[in-house]
Parts: C-alpha cells; structure tokens; sequence
C-alpha cells in the first residue's frame, strides 16, 4: 500500500491531497461562513465529486451524507455557531475512496484550524 499527503496545496481556507494506490482525494475548506439557517451549532456541508462515474448523482448524495456524519464526530461545532463549514471533495479512483477522503478531510480541517 503507497500513501502520499500533502496540506495547503489550494487556495482555500484549508486543503489537502491524500492517495493510497491508484485513489487520489482533493479536499477543500471554505468557511466558517456566516449562515442563513440560525442553528446554535455550526453546519457542514459536504459536497462529493467523482471524475471516474457517469451517472453518479446517486452514490455523490450518499458519500456526501456517509461524510458529514463522519466529520459531525471531529468538528467541535458548538464552538461556530450560526456558521457554516463548506467542505469539497474531487476524487478519482475506485477503491479506498472513503478511507482517502476522511484521511483528506482530517488533514484540510488541521490545515484550516477548525
């Protein structure tokens, strides 16, 4: 198993590049920004693209719900409230998808200290 990782490769708040194999995951965190919904806690939202699936509208929804759930436990969210944490994954691969894109995130979150 070949792992490579690099943080603050894009010009957003905090980013990362993480690979294991022939699955590469580009993550990137835009926030806290002021958010339109008055939640006591701060929003995430998770935004999933794959470059290696046609019809993949289904499978983005589903990595991007498995992801916020994932993240919610790692992001202190009562100290951002009324915020919201935009987080933006671009991967391509087929295999460990998730396991590169939770070690990217974590790495983009330490990047951008949230």
């Amino acid at each position: 198993m070949r792992l490579n990782c690099k943080t603050g490769i894009l010009s957003s708040v905090g980013s990362s590049f993480f690979s294991c194999n022939s699955s590469i995951v580009y993550c990137t965190i835009n926030g806290p920004i002021d958010s339109q919904k008055h939640n006591k806690e701060c929003i995430i939202e998770v935004k999933w693209s794959e470059g290696t699936i046609i019809n993949h509208k289904r499978i983005d929804r589903y990595y991007s719900y498995i992801l916020t759930e994932i993240l919610s436990i790692y992001i202190i969210k009562e100290y951002l409230p009324y915020k919201t944490l935009y987080i933006d994954f671009h991967c391509i691969g087929s295999d460990n998808l998730l396991f590169c894109a939770v070690n990217a995130a974590l790495l983009a979150i330490l990047d951008a200290s949230v």
